[in-house]
Protein backbone atom coordinates (compact mmCIF):
# COMPACT_ATOMS: atom_id res chain seq x y z
CA UNK A 1 0.00 0.00 0.00
CA UNK A 2 1.27 3.71 -0.60
CA UNK A 3 1.04 6.27 1.87
CA UNK A 4 1.29 10.13 2.25
CA UNK A 5 2.19 12.40 5.02
CA UNK A 6 4.05 15.99 5.62
CA UNK A 7 5.23 18.17 8.15
CA UNK A 8 5.72 15.24 11.44
CA UNK A 9 8.29 18.14 12.89
CA UNK A 10 9.73 15.71 14.94
CA UNK A 11 12.27 17.17 17.96
CA UNK A 12 10.51 20.67 17.19
CA UNK A 13 9.57 22.07 19.84
CA UNK A 14 7.95 25.48 18.92
CA UNK A 15 5.71 23.80 16.22
CA UNK A 16 3.37 22.75 19.63
CA UNK A 17 3.07 26.68 20.10
CA UNK A 18 2.47 27.17 15.91
CA UNK A 19 -0.10 24.43 15.85
CA UNK A 20 -2.59 25.06 18.83
CA UNK A 21 -4.36 21.16 17.59
CA UNK A 22 -1.05 20.01 18.50
CA UNK A 23 -0.72 21.83 21.94
CA UNK A 24 -3.51 20.85 23.10
CA UNK A 25 -3.27 16.86 21.92
CA UNK A 26 0.30 16.46 23.60
CA UNK A 27 1.55 17.40 26.64
CA UNK A 28 5.30 17.77 25.68
CA UNK A 29 7.82 16.99 22.55
CA UNK A 30 8.55 13.55 23.73
CA UNK A 31 4.66 12.85 23.64
CA UNK A 32 4.31 14.58 20.20
CA UNK A 33 7.17 12.39 18.88
CA UNK A 34 5.88 9.33 20.10
CA UNK A 35 2.32 9.28 19.55
CA UNK A 36 3.04 10.94 15.55
CA UNK A 37 5.74 7.78 15.30
CA UNK A 38 3.62 5.39 16.35
CA UNK A 39 0.64 6.28 14.51
CA UNK A 40 2.47 5.83 11.66
CA UNK A 41 3.88 2.34 12.27
CA UNK A 42 0.03 1.49 13.05
CA UNK A 43 -1.11 2.07 9.81
CA UNK A 44 2.07 1.75 7.30
CA UNK A 45 3.16 -1.56 7.22
CA UNK A 46 6.57 -2.22 6.35
CA UNK A 47 7.04 -4.06 2.76
CA UNK A 48 4.64 -0.69 2.04
CA UNK A 49 5.79 2.53 0.45
CA UNK A 50 5.44 6.06 2.71
CA UNK A 51 5.96 9.26 1.02
CA UNK A 52 6.77 12.36 3.43
CA UNK A 53 6.32 15.55 1.58
CA UNK A 54 8.87 17.37 3.52
CA UNK A 55 9.59 19.04 7.18
CA UNK A 56 10.40 15.38 8.92
CA UNK A 57 12.37 16.77 11.48
CA UNK A 58 13.71 19.98 13.07
CA UNK A 59 17.11 18.88 14.57
CA UNK A 60 19.26 17.41 11.36
CA UNK A 61 21.66 15.35 13.77
CA UNK A 62 17.68 13.81 14.96
CA UNK A 63 16.93 12.38 11.24
CA UNK A 64 18.53 9.19 11.62
CA UNK A 65 16.85 8.80 15.07
CA UNK A 66 13.94 9.15 13.97
CA UNK A 67 14.03 7.25 10.99
CA UNK A 68 14.54 4.66 12.44
CA UNK A 69 12.03 4.74 14.46
CA UNK A 70 9.56 3.97 11.64
CA UNK A 71 8.88 0.76 10.55
CA UNK A 72 8.16 0.77 6.88
CA UNK A 73 11.76 0.18 4.73
CA UNK A 74 10.60 2.67 1.89
CA UNK A 75 10.30 6.00 2.48
CA UNK A 76 10.80 8.75 -0.29
CA UNK A 77 11.10 12.14 1.22
CA UNK A 78 10.85 15.42 -0.25
CA UNK A 79 12.59 18.29 1.26
CA UNK A 80 11.14 20.98 3.02
CA UNK A 81 12.03 24.67 4.22
CA UNK A 82 13.18 22.01 7.63
CA UNK A 83 14.94 19.80 6.38
CA UNK A 84 18.78 19.34 5.89
CA UNK A 85 19.98 18.04 3.15
CA UNK A 86 21.68 15.15 5.30
CA UNK A 87 18.48 13.04 5.59
CA UNK A 88 18.99 11.68 2.30
CA UNK A 89 21.51 9.14 4.02
CA UNK A 90 18.45 7.32 5.72
CA UNK A 91 15.42 7.52 3.23
CA UNK A 92 15.32 5.55 0.03
CA UNK A 93 14.81 8.71 -2.12
CA UNK A 94 15.33 12.54 -1.17
CA UNK A 95 13.87 15.39 -3.88
CA UNK A 96 12.16 18.48 -4.52
CA UNK A 97 9.26 17.74 -6.41
CA UNK A 98 8.32 13.68 -7.38
CA UNK A 99 5.78 12.36 -10.22
CA UNK A 100 4.16 9.70 -9.68
CA UNK A 101 3.24 9.08 -12.99
CA UNK A 102 0.96 6.02 -12.70
CA UNK A 103 -1.23 7.59 -10.78
CA UNK A 104 -0.94 11.65 -12.09
CA UNK A 105 0.26 12.44 -8.93
CA UNK A 106 1.99 15.94 -7.84
CA UNK A 107 4.27 16.03 -5.12
CA UNK A 108 5.77 18.95 -3.78
CA UNK A 109 6.92 20.23 0.11
CA UNK A 110 5.00 23.83 -1.02
CA UNK A 111 1.51 24.18 -2.44
CA UNK A 112 1.19 25.00 -6.23
CA UNK A 113 -1.35 27.12 -7.71
CA UNK A 114 -1.48 25.26 -11.00
CA UNK A 115 0.52 22.04 -12.52
CA UNK A 116 0.45 19.57 -15.57
CA UNK A 117 -3.10 18.53 -16.48
CA UNK A 118 -4.53 20.51 -13.14
CA UNK A 119 -7.86 20.84 -15.21
CA UNK A 120 -7.81 17.42 -15.97
CA UNK A 121 -7.83 15.28 -13.18
CA UNK A 122 -4.04 15.29 -12.51
CA UNK A 123 -3.54 15.75 -8.47
CA UNK A 124 -1.43 17.90 -6.34
CA UNK A 125 -0.47 17.17 -2.71
CA UNK A 126 1.76 18.68 -0.79
CA UNK A 127 2.46 20.08 3.03
CA UNK A 128 4.30 23.04 4.28
CA UNK A 129 0.77 24.99 5.09
CA UNK A 130 -1.08 22.91 8.29
CA UNK A 131 -4.32 22.82 6.93
CA UNK A 132 -4.27 26.35 6.95
CA UNK A 133 -4.94 27.24 3.12
CA UNK A 134 -8.03 27.30 1.21
CA UNK A 135 -8.59 24.28 -0.91
CA UNK A 136 -8.98 23.85 -4.34
CA UNK A 137 -9.72 20.57 -6.61
CA UNK A 138 -7.72 18.10 -7.17
CA UNK A 139 -4.88 19.75 -4.92
CA UNK A 140 -4.76 18.07 -1.02
CA UNK A 141 -2.93 19.15 2.28
CA UNK A 142 -1.48 15.21 3.17
CA UNK A 143 0.46 17.39 6.13
CA UNK A 144 -0.57 15.54 9.79
CA UNK A 145 -2.14 18.84 10.95
CA UNK A 146 -4.61 18.95 7.99
CA UNK A 147 -5.25 15.55 8.29
CA UNK A 148 -6.62 15.75 12.23
CA UNK A 149 -8.47 18.63 11.08
CA UNK A 150 -10.50 16.72 8.39
CA UNK A 151 -10.55 12.97 10.46
CA UNK A 152 -9.43 13.51 13.87
CA UNK A 153 -6.57 11.05 13.91
CA UNK A 154 -2.95 12.12 13.39
CA UNK A 155 -2.04 9.66 10.65
CA UNK A 156 -1.12 9.30 7.11
CA UNK A 157 -3.54 8.95 4.42
CA UNK A 158 -3.19 6.15 2.00
CA UNK A 159 -3.84 6.01 -1.68
CA UNK A 160 -6.91 4.88 -2.18
CA UNK A 161 -8.37 8.17 -0.22
CA UNK A 162 -5.99 10.55 -2.38
CA UNK A 163 -7.82 8.92 -5.43
CA UNK A 164 -10.89 8.85 -4.41
CA UNK A 165 -11.02 12.76 -4.12
CA UNK A 166 -10.34 13.00 -7.90
CA UNK A 167 -12.02 15.16 -9.98
CA UNK A 168 -12.20 14.46 -13.59
CA UNK A 169 -12.27 17.49 -14.90
CA UNK A 170 -12.27 21.14 -13.23
CA UNK A 171 -13.19 24.17 -14.53
CA UNK A 172 -12.49 27.62 -14.54
CA UNK A 173 -15.82 28.33 -12.11
CA UNK A 174 -14.17 25.38 -10.05
CA UNK A 175 -10.74 27.36 -10.01
CA UNK A 176 -11.44 30.34 -8.65
CA UNK A 177 -7.86 31.93 -9.21
CA UNK A 178 -7.16 30.85 -12.68
CA UNK A 179 -4.92 32.98 -14.25
CA UNK A 180 -6.66 35.42 -16.54
CA UNK A 181 -3.53 34.53 -19.39
CA UNK A 182 -5.41 31.50 -19.43
CA UNK A 183 -8.53 33.28 -21.10
CA UNK A 184 -8.81 34.59 -24.85
CA UNK A 185 -10.49 37.52 -25.66
CA UNK A 186 -13.31 37.18 -28.28
CA UNK A 187 -15.00 39.48 -30.36
CA UNK A 188 -18.09 39.57 -28.73
CA UNK A 189 -16.47 41.43 -25.77
CA UNK A 190 -15.68 38.59 -23.55
CA UNK A 191 -12.51 36.53 -22.38
CA UNK A 192 -13.38 33.05 -22.60
CA UNK A 193 -11.63 29.84 -20.87
CA UNK A 194 -10.79 27.89 -24.17
CA UNK A 195 -11.00 24.48 -22.11
CA UNK A 196 -14.52 24.80 -20.58
CA UNK A 197 -15.96 27.92 -22.62
CA UNK A 198 -16.13 29.75 -19.04
CA UNK A 199 -16.81 33.49 -19.83
CA UNK A 200 -16.34 36.83 -18.52
CA UNK A 201 -16.21 40.41 -19.18
CA UNK A 202 -13.48 40.88 -16.62
CA UNK A 203 -9.34 40.28 -16.85
CA UNK A 204 -8.65 39.93 -13.18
Amino acid sequence: MIWFTADLHLGHAAILGHCPSRMVQFNDLHTMNKSLIDTINKHVQSNDILYHLGDFCWSASKAGHYRAKINCRTIHALQGNHDASSLKKYVSSYAQMIFIKKYHLHLCHYPLASWWASCRGSQHLHGHCHGRLTEIPNRIDVGIDAIYAKTGEWRPMCLDEILIQKKDFVTCKDMEHMPPKTLIWTPSGYYECPTCGFRTDLKN
